[in-house]
């Protein structure tokens, strides 16, 4: 298995006391798969996100990436986060280019051209000069796209990256983002909240709850690529979820027949 997360758990000292974030978390990850971290604040799903992205480790347990112990960040993997990160005082190639500028090995034409190719890859061909407080909110996380895409990573972590966005824009990027991963067949590890994004997006829902942090269940979407919102696979695999937090009664779930 390509990612494997052997019973880990993470405990912080808070105030003197010990709170348990993560406990007895268990999960294994295939190549090319892309996997949702759903559940509600708390739930440790950015606790778990950052161990297996090596920045914060377990305090027990084990996490293995190719068969190498998880210990720090790898040069090989890269994260996107809600507020971008992008460089405010460049322009948008440059932001990009930043991806590659610790590699000695890639002259700087060539990391220009492939900023550029990742850039046309998300549709930004025509923004390259912009800064990135003249773009949308929407363009931004674009850019923060192309600059993951252009360190050519194995893995993709993205921590709520579209959670401050409004409805429309989200929806095109959820598809932005579904088209990306499968045509460059990228591992994604993605941290959400919102049960319709982990369906549409998700090979499978990993459902977390909280107080301390565990995987409750582990759901297969076997949708298939072209995912229909409205159809009544969707809202069944909804139905799913909403079943294991308890909550298909309080939203009073029915299907037409």
């Amino acid at each position: 298995m390509y990612i494997k997360i052997s019973n880990v758990s993470k405990t912080y000292l808070d105030k003197g006391r010990e709170f348990t974030a993560l406990s007895e978390v268990n999960l294994e990850i295939a190549k090319g798969e892309f996997i949702c971290l759903l559940g509600p604040s708390g739930c440790g799903k950015s606790t778990l996100l950052n161990a297996i992205a090596g920045f914060d480790p377990p305090t027990r347990g084990e996490i293995l990436i190719d068969g190498v112990k998880v210990v720090k960040p790898s040069r090989r993997n890269v994260t996107i986060f809600q507020n971008y990160g992008l460089l405010p005082w460049r322009n948008v190639l440059r932001n990009v280019e930043l991806a590659l500028e610790s590699r000695r090995d890639i002259p700087a034409a060539e990391r220009r051209a492939r900023a550029q190719r990742y850039l046309d890859l998300v549709g930004l061909r025509d923004f390259a000069d912009r800064a990135p407080h003249q773009l949308s909110g929407g363009m931004q996380q674009r850019v923060a796209i192309a600059r993951a895409l252009c360190a050519e990573p194995e893995i993709i972590f993205m921590d709520e990256p579209l959670g401050a966005l409004d409805a429309l824009t989200r929806m095109k990027l959820q598809d932005d983002i579904r088209e990306l991963q499968r045509s460059q067949n990228k591992t994604v590890i993605f941290v959400t909240h919102d049960i319709e994004e982990a369906v549409y997006l998700a090979d499978r829902v990993v459902v977390m709850t909280p107080n301390p942090g565990k995987v409750s269940r582990i759901l297969p979407v076997e949708l298939g690529p072209g995912r229909d919102r409205a159809s009544q696979d969707f809202f069944r695999m909804k139905e799913k979820i909403l079943e294991v937090f308890n909550l298909r009664e309080k939203y009073n779930i029915e299907y037409a027949i």
